[in-house]
């Protein structure tokens, strides 16, 4: 199954999303024809679709193809978050700072 085209996982993820609604796909789940769990599948698709959260821009075309069919993309780490709440206390201070620059220029 390493020489499948992206096109023809794609139709095995769009089998399992058919079939249970989504594509919360266990990272283990082995399939010979994309919606039932067999473990001696031909077909990892729970390792394709874990690759793809990471690997694909959900702003490009086959990252659209995917939303379509339920894909959730790469969950925030706390490593995310954490960069975040830096650059937002970054701006808090910058702001506080500018505000104390502004208020002893008014009183001079």
């Amino acid at each position: 199954n390493k020489n499948m085209s992206w096109e023809e996982w794609y139709s095995y993820a769009k089998a399992y999303y058919d079939q249970h609604g989504n594509l919360e796909v266990p990272d283990k789940f082995k399939t010979n024809n994309g919606y039932e769990y067999d473990e001696n599948g031909q077909i990892n698709l729970g390792r394709w679709i874990s690759k793809q959260r990471f690997k694909i821009n959900p702003e490009s075309e086959r990252g659209q193809l995917l939303s379509q069919i339920g894909m959730r993309f790469r969950k925030k780490t706390y490593f995310d978050n954490s960069n975040e709440l830096s650059a937002m206390f970054d701006e808090s201070v910058k702001n506080e700072l500018a505000e104390q620059n502004s208020n002893n220029t008014e009183k001079k």
